[in-house]
């Protein structure tokens, strides 16, 4: 209910969580609505042009990508 809502956002308005993460992943969803993990891409590994996996028959030279 509406009411739930507002109690809940009351009672958690000063809830904070902090972690660490160290990388992000790239999952796939396949044809059997299964998700699986296609790649890890640690963060501050360093130097270089960023792994950016092919995106959709997209390139990073696209105008839509560009800054």
């Amino acid at each position: 209910s509406e009411e739930a809502m507002d109690r809940a956002y009351a009672e958690l308005a000063d809830y904070e969580a902090a972690w660490t993460c160290g990388s992000f992943a790239l999952y796939e969803q396949g044809a059997d609505a299964v998700w699986r993990k296609i790649k890890d891409f640690p963060f501050g590994a360093g130097g270089g042009t960023p792994a950016v996996p092919a995106q959709g028959g997209y390139s990073i030279d696209a105008p839509s990508l560009r800054p």
